[in-house]
Parts: C-alpha cells; structure tokens; sequence
C-alpha cells in the first residue's frame, strides 16, 4: 500500500482525529485528576540534574552525604560533574524548575507531556496513512490516544512521551533508505532525528548500528555515509562537554555498568546493589571521575557475574524476555489487569496484522526497531516503560489485525444463511 492509494480519503477523517486527540487529552486530564500525585517531587535522575541546573551546580549528579552516595539534589550539596543521563529529557525538564510550587509545576509538566502525546497521535495517523487505509490509521492513532500505559507515561517523568513523538516524526525518513529516490537531504535528516533520540535515550544508538548495517547490506552507500557522518557529528559537542568536565572520552553516557549490572547480578533483575556494593560505591572518592570509578565497579562486578554463572545467565536471559515481551511480575504496574489485558489482545492483534504484511521487506525500520528493543532488554532488563516505548511501533499493525478481523467477522456474518 501507499500513500497516494489513500490520499483521497484522508479528508472526512479529519473531524475524526480532532476527537481522537480531544480523547487523549481527556483521558490524560481524567488520570492526572483522579490517580496522579501532584505533589510528588518524584523526577528520577533526569529531574535531579535538571534540579542542580537550576540551582548553579552545573550538569551534575552524584555527591556525598556522609558515608552514603546519594543522586537526590540538595540546595548545600556539592555534586560531582555527570553523564548519567543523556541530555535531551533533562533540557526538557529545566525550565519547569523555575516554578516553585511543586503542583504547578508537576501540572505544567504533565499539560506539556500531554499535548506531546497528541502530537505523537497525529504523527501515528500520518504514517499510517502511508501504508494502510484511513480507517486503519484512525484506529491505530486511537490506541496511541487510549491505552493506558500511554496515558500514565504522561504523567512520568521520563522520556517515554517524547520519544513517542520522535520516534514517529523519524519513523518515515527511516523507511525513505529503501526508496530508489532516496536523497542525501532525507539521509541528513534521518540521521538529526535518531540522534535526537539517542539523546533521550541512549540504548537506541543499538537500533541506530543495526540500521546502518541494513543500509549498508541494502548498497545505499552515500545515504549511509552521510547518515553515519551526521550521527557521529552530532556528538560531539556532548563528548566534548564530557571531556573536560569529567576528564575522559565517554561517547553517551556513564551508566552501562549499573545498567549492565541490574540485569546480572546475584540478587535479583533490576536489583541495584548489594550491601558490599554500596559500601564500595560509598568508599569512591568524590570529584569529576566519580562517575567513572563508578560505572567501572558497576561493570566489573557485572562481568564477574556472567563469567561465574553461565547457565543462569541463560536462563535469565529467558525470564528477561518474558519480562519484556510480556509482563515483569516483580512491578506492580504491569500486574494490573487494565495494563495486562489491552496488552495480550494489542500483542496477538499485532501479531495477526504483521503476518499479513511483507514485513521484513517492507517495515523492516519497524522490524530492526523491534529486534534492536528486544536486545536491549536481554542484554540489560526490562522495565514497563521500556515496553512501552517499544509499543507504539506495534500499534501500526495491532490496528492493521483488528480491522482484518473485523471485516473477515463481516464477510462471515454476511454470508451466514438465513434461516
């Protein structure tokens, strides 16, 4: 399917979206009314460097509070110089710190995250439109408006929403590589969105290499170099931050240690540490290399465990994959039945509308996106919300499958024999 096989339907769909994002932005409203706390102060690593921004600290992070290491800003901390987090959420988030009052502010956060989220509903309908009917993409953009993990990532605070958004607006220049008129200027712009994303999150620099090699295998050789050119390009003014504020070459960020270490460990997946690891995380000398020293202890201890345990390392590997692809026991979230049950229906749906498409050929952006995902949380763990960041490339043909079935459901009852 194409774009111009539809293009004469898009207009009485219109009013049609417009109610879609009016939905979304009711649901959000509803949920930030009735569940969401306003007055958590609850903004995770991205919100406490946005909070030593503010307060003159510098992009920093980690400080000593005694004999204890602590990422919670304090107004009389002197924090260490960080790369935790990449950049983008955290310039997102500043601005709010201005606001004072902490339910303002959660609220303001909350009106911008939700209109992103609109945003990202209109993008879903006009990628859509591209490869499949109208209707479809309407469905498609009203699952991206009602599911309930989306509407709660709303209210997180946490990339989820805007990479959503970014994702999609990328999402047709990715698929651009496979055109015959594929141009340098797409290449460019293809590569300016995925760094942009990889600045919200890190882990889709994988996504980014698995793409490059597919280009590459494709014989797209200027696209791809000039999408590797402008990738790397994009870069370096981070590298070059953290160079001479923590003196050393570091390409993203200084968390895959942790990160590596939370899905192999002997205490449990997503465990962050024992007791002998705080005190030798306690025991690091504060200063620009701290998070270094840091993510090496991370790292080693990591290692030291992959190497002793190898069939548990297996089987782990297995759990992590049920954890992703289907719902993590340990977090009380994905245990509830209104995220477990749109979630079975959404990944069987999709299931069926993938099968009727030439995936591999003609997504296989989505396909490397999904597998490049799937990698991440094998290699590191598995959260909700990395789920969810995963989910809205399903959704395309989650709505493709219901609508298949939908109409097979028709054609079936139309042609029953009357009695």
């Amino acid at each position: 399917m194409n774009s111009s096989t539809h293009s004469v339907t898009v207009e009485p769909w219109k009013r049609s979206l417009l109610i879609v994002c009016g939905m979304a932005l009711l649901a959000r409203a509803l949920y930030t009314c009735t569940v969401f706390d306003l007055t958590a102060e609850h903004y995770w690593e991205y919100g406490e460097i946005a909070k030593n921004l503010h307060l003159g600290k510098g992009y920093s992070l980690f400080w000593h509070n005694g004999s204890v290491v602590t990422q919670l800003s304090s107004p009389s901390s002197t924090s260490y110089p960080s790369a935790h987090m990449p950049p983008a959420y955290v310039v997102f988030l500043f601005p709010f710190f201005f606001v004072d009052n902490v339910v303002l502010r959660n609220a303001l956060i909350v009106v911008f995250q939700s209109l992103i989220a609109c945003s990202a509903v209109v993008l879903m309908y006009r990628w859509m439109l591209m490869h499949f009917p109208a209707r479809t993409a309407l469905l498609a953009a009203l699952l991206a408006a009602l599911l309930p993990e989306f509407v709660y990532a709303a209210g997180s605070m946490t990339p989820t929403v805007v990479f959503h958004a970014g994702f999609l607006a990328t999402l047709p220049l990715l698929y651009s590589f496979s055109l015959e008129t594929s141009s340098l200027r797409r290449a460019v712009y293809a590569a300016l969105g995925c760094a942009g994303l990889i600045y919200l999150r890190s882990e889709f620099a994988l996504f980014c290499v698995v793409f490059l090699a597919s280009v590459l295998v494709q014989k797209h050789y200027r696209s791809a170099a000039a999408f590797f050119a402008v990738l790397a390009l994009s870069f370096l003014p981070w590298q070059v931050r953290n160079a001479v504020d923590l003196h050393a070459f570091i390409p993203l960020t200084t968390n895959f240690g942790q990160n590596l270490y939370r899905g192999h460990n002997s205490l449990e997946l997503g465990a962050w540490a024992d007791e002998a690891m705080w005190r030798e995380a306690s025991a690091i000398p504060g200063g620009p290399r701290f998070e270094l020293e840091l993510n090496r202890l991370y790292l080693n201890r990591a290692i030291d465990f992959m190497l002793k345990h190898p069939v548990q390392e297996i089987e782990n590997s297995f759990v992590k994959l049920a954890h992703f692809w289907l719902w993590n026991p340990s977090d009380l979230r994905s245990g509830r039945l209104l995220y477990r049950i749109p979630w079975v229906f959404l990944l069987l749906f999709a299931a069926v509308g993938i099968r009727q498409v030439h995936f591999w050929r003609d997504h296989w952006p989505v396909a490397l996106f999904l597998a490049a995902s799937t990698a991440t949380a094998v290699l590191f763990f598995s959260l909700p919300r990395y789920q969810t960041m995963m989910k809205i490339a399903l959704l395309p043909f989650a709505a493709h499958g219901m609508m298949l079935v939908w109409d097979r459901l028709r054609t079936t009852s139309s042609n029953a024999p009357e009695h």
